[in-house]
């Protein structure tokens, strides 16, 4: 199946699912907007704009002021705004190709688009906008449907697919650029401009602000400075790229043998052997949540083997929530048009919520796995300060499990974490990332 022949059986399926919509909703048509450009606080720039990912769900157009229309023809139709000004550049858009999808039409004001807007019937309107429509028949952003929306969503086409398995090969390229610049001895602002050299993008095109953090920074879970002083141990890189909307989220943590303790090396090994076996887990069926709890006792055992912990068993280790302090988020999460994709946090159409376990308060994704659908798997290991120091207290109960003395000749190394792409398939899933990696996380 070509592109072509992938992107029009997704629009159909879109189409087939905004119709079963429309049809409980009863109204004459379904929009989604693309969004608007919105100022900063007492200024005249604008934020980096960001597309409502529910047009992009139909539509890889990245820019304000779009929307789709489906009615009850049989065409889909695109509106585009143009107006014409000097001092911005005018989108070059190519409507041949988007016209084998839309009806593509373009309005020259936001007058004549509010007039529109205010002219239909009955209607569903997705996203956001600062048009002040006066049209009584508009619902803005029904709760119902945007559960029913995200819950489809959540299922990837074909064309979705071969997007995030682009998006994979792009940034795993850039991965093993960033990998070679640590071993020589980078910084993580030259280890990041590598990345997006290598990748030929700019900062706000990536999918969401890259994490490159070295040795002891590595143990902060979404850190964001770009340091100029060189790594000398551990390179943690949480990076990603887009292709026409769709994006992958990669983690790598390597670690120079030379500079770097032995134990953390061994536990790295632990947690690389560990992520396949979580991976060979993944299929349709199987709870998440089940999985995230194997993580946990999995994290326990390493870190018992490696006598971080000491005097308990790995049941304990649960029972005392311990094993959080070492791994405080959650094992992954739905991927897709949003890094943090949707439907993880529903188990139905209707948007009921699945049970949620009090020890794990962070896990995105609480339920059974469907055929069809993306997710990260991303188990992390880290020496964290802030939540050890809440341990080192000679009257805290669990204090005598922790080997203070290891654990401090630890914390400068930071933190590990392993992430993968998989397509959940009936009997098993296709890691979309490891294909493209050397997968070798051992540096001399």
């Amino acid at each position: 199946m070509c592109k072509d022949d992938k992107l029009n059986e997704h629009i159909s399926i879109r189409m087939k699912s905004v119709r079963v919509l429309m049809e409980s909703y009863n109204v004459d048509n379904f929009i989604v907007y693309s969004g608007e450009s919105n100022f900063y606080f007492l200024d005249d720039q604008t934020y980096p704009f960001k597309v409502n990912p529910h047009f992009a769900h139909w539509c890889s157009l990245e820019i304000p002021s779009c929307f789709i229309l489906v009615d009850k023809s049989s065409k889909p139709k695109l509106f585009i705004l143009q107006t014409k000004d000097f001092w911005h550049d005018t989108v070059d858009i190519d409507t041949v190709g988007f016209e084998r999808y839309f009806e593509v039409s373009f309005f020259d004001s936001e007058d004549k688009m509010k007039t529109y807007f205010e002219s239909l019937g009955h209607s569903l309107f997705i996203g956001e906008t600062k048009l002040n429509l006066e049209n009584k028949k508009i619902d803005f952003n029904p709760k119902e449907a945007i559960a029913f929306l995200d819950w489809h969503r959540a299922l990837k086409s074909n064309y979705e697919v071969a997007q995030v398995i682009t998006a994979n090969q792009r940034a795993a390229q850039a991965h093993q650029q960033a990998k070679q610049i640590f071993s020589q001895g980078g910084t993580e602002y030259d280890i990041h401009i590598s990345y997006l050299k290598e990748l030929g993008d700019s900062d706000h095109q990536l999918p969401y602000n890259s994490i490159v953090a070295c040795d002891h920074k590595s143990a902060i879970l979404h850190y964001q400075n770009k340091r100029h002083a060189k790594a000398k141990s551990v390179l943690l890189i949480d990076a990603g790229a887009k292709s026409n909307g769709y994006c992958s989220d990669i983690t790598r943590t390597y670690v120079k043998s030379g500079s770097t303790h032995p134990v953390f090396i061994s536990i790295l090994k632990a947690m690389e052997h560990m992520h396949n076996n979580l991976c060979q887990s993944v299929r349709s069926g199987v709870s998440f949540s089940d999985l995230n709890l194997m993580t946990h006792k999995n994290i326990s055992k390493i870190l018992i083997d490696h006598e971080i912990l000491r005097g308990l068993t790995e049941e304990e280790v649960l029972i005392h929530s311990i094993s959080s302090v070492f791994f405080p988020h959650g094992l992954g999460h739905m991927l897709g048009i949003q890094v943090h994709d949707v439907g993880g946090q529903q188990k139905n159409e209707k948007g009921d919520l699945p049970d949620r376990d009090g020890r794990f308060p962070f896990l995105r994704l609480r339920r059974s796995l469907r055929s069809g659908e993306i997710i990260t798997v991303e188990p992390g290991l880290y020496f964290i300060p802030v939540l050890l120091d809440k341990f080192r207290s000679k009257n805290s109960e669990n204090y005598k499990f922790f080997n203070w003395e290891l654990i401090d000749k630890l914390v400068p190394f930071g933190g590990i974490r392993i992430e993968d792409n998989l397509l959940v398939e009936e009997s098993g899933h296709k890691n979309l990332t490891r294909p493209y990696l050397d997968n070798k996380f051992i540096v001399e």
